[in-house]
C-alpha cells in the first residue's frame, strides 16, 4: 500500500514500509523488487545456560514464493542449527508476514557468544547500500553468560516494523522497545549486516543522500528522520544494549526498510503513467550504469536530475546497456524509458 501524507498535516498510521511525503519529488508507484522488509533476533533465558532463540522476519506478504519454512542460525559457539518456523501473521492490508522461527539452545559455559541469522537477498536498488541485491539482510544478537550479573532476557522490539508516522515534516519510526529485567538500556544507529555478518562495505546512513538528520532516541529507540528529500528505498539498523551494574550483558539489533515517496512530481513525469520498476546496476555509481530494457527495439530514454530537470534523451537500440554517468553531477537520478511496446520503466541511481 502507498499512502500520500502532506507535510502540513499530523498523520499517524501504519503503512507496509511505504511512507509517503510531501516534497517536490515523486517516484511513481513501482512494483515490490524482493521478499525482504527487515528482521531482528531476541532471546529468553530459561535457566543459566539454555536460552530460547527466535528471528522475527519482515517479509511482503505478495511474494510467498520466496517465503522461508526454515532459517539458518549460528549460536556464537560454533554450532549452527536449521531453526523452523513456529509460526506467521498476515497484514494483507499493509502486504505484510511476520514470521517466527524458534529453537532452544544450551551453551557449555559462561562467556559472550554472538547469535547471527542470514537471509537471502536484499532489494535491489537500495539507495545507501552499493550493489544492494548482493547483501544478504543479516541481524544478530549478543547473549552474555556471566553467573555474577545473573540471566538475562533480550530487549524486545514489539511494533511492527511497519510502524511510522509523520508528524509535519519529520518521519518516525516507534519500534515498542522494553526491556524486562530492569537493566540500563542504550540505543543507537549501526551500520547493517551483509555478507559474512560484517558491516556492508561503504553503506551510509540516509541523510547522507537525502539531507537533515536521521537520529535514534539513545532512551527510547524512537527514529527521527528530519525532512527526507530524496524519494527511494533505505535501509536502518537499531541496536538496543541492555547494561547491568555498569557492565554490557546483552544486544539486539534491528534491521529495518524505509521507502520514500512523495507527493509531487517529477517534471514531466506524466501522474498517472503506469510504470515498471528498472533494474539499475550499481545503484551507486561514479563512472558507468547498467540497466535492461527489456525490449530489443529502439526505445527512448530519458534522465531527469531531483529537481525535475531534462538531463539528457537517449536512443535504445539493444536490452542491455551501459551508460557513462562520469560527467554527471552527484546526486539521485531517475531513468524513464518508453519501450516499443507501449511499456514504461522506471529506475533510479545515486551519482556518487
Amino acid at each position: 500500500m502507498i499512502s500520500h501524507l502532506n507535510n502540513w498535516d499530523v498523520v499517524k498510521q501504519q503503512c507496509s514500509a511505504i511512507i509517503a511525503c510531501a516534497a517536490f519529488l515523486i517516484l511513481p508507484t513501482v512494483g515490490k523488487a524482493s521478499h525482504n522488509i527487515g528482521a531482528e533476533i531476541r532471546f529468553i533465558a530459561l535457566s543459566a545456560y539454555t536460552y530460547q532463540i527466535e528471528v522475527v522476519h519482515y517479509s511482503r506478504l505478495a511474494a510467498v514464493s520466496a517465503d522461508n519454512e526454515w532459517l539458518l542460525v549460528e549460536y556464537g559457539d560454533g554450532s549452527v542449527d536449521s531453526i523452523f518456523r513456529t509460526g506467521l501473521i498476515d497484514y494483507p492490508e499493509y502486504d505484510l508476514r511476520v514470521s517466527y522461527y524458534a529453537s532452544q539452545h544450551m551453551y557449555s559455559g559462561n562467556g559472550a557468544f554472538t547469535i547471527s541469522c542470514r537471509i537471502p537477498n536484499r532489494n535491489v536498488g537500495i539507495i545507501n547500500i552499493p550493489n544492494s541485491v548482493t547483501e544478504p539482510l543479516s541481524v544478530d544478537a549478543l547473549i552474555v553468560i556471566d553467573p555474577v550479573l545473573g540471566m538475562n532476557n533480550s530487549i524486545r522490539f514489539d511494533s511492527l516494523q511497519t510502524n511510522w508516522y509523520m508528524t509535519w515534516n519529520t518521519l518516525v519510526h516507534e519500534p515498542g522497545a522494553y526491556e524486562v529485567d530492569g537493566d540500563s538500556v542504550a540505543y543507537e544507529l549501526v551500520t547493517p549486516l551483509g555478507t559474512g555478518n560484517s558491516p556492508i562495505p561503504g553503506y551510509a546512513y540516509p541523510s547522507v543522500f537525502a539531507s537533515n538528520y536521521v537520529w535514534v532516541n539513545p532512551l527510547t529507540g524512537r527514529l527521527l528522520w528530519d525532512q527526507p528529500t530524496l524519494s527511494g528505498e533505505y535501509v536502518v539498523a537499531i541496536r538496543g544494549s541492555e547494561y547491568r551494574n555498569g557492565q554490557l550483558i546483552g544486544q539486539v539489533t534491528r534491521d529495518v526498510e524505509i521507502q520514500v515517496i512523495f507527493d509531487m512530481l517529477i517534471v514531466g513525469v506524466t501522474e498517472l503513467e503506469p510504470s515498471e520498476p528498472l533494474t539499475i546496476q550499481p545503484s551507486q555509481a561514479s563512472s558507468v550504469i547498467q540497466f535492461d530494457s527489456g525490449s530489443a527495439g529502439n526505445c527512448t530514454a530519458q534522465l531527469f536530475n531531483t529537481t525535475g530537470a531534462l538531463v539528457s534523451t537517449l536512443s535504445i537500440t539493444t536490452r542491455l546497456n551501459t551508460y557513462i554517468v562520469n560527467d554527471l553531477d552527484p546526486g539521485m537520478y531517475v531513468l524513464r524509458i518508453h519501450t516499443t511496446e507501449g511499456n514504461t520503466q522506471i529506475g533510479r541511481f545515486v551519482k556518487e
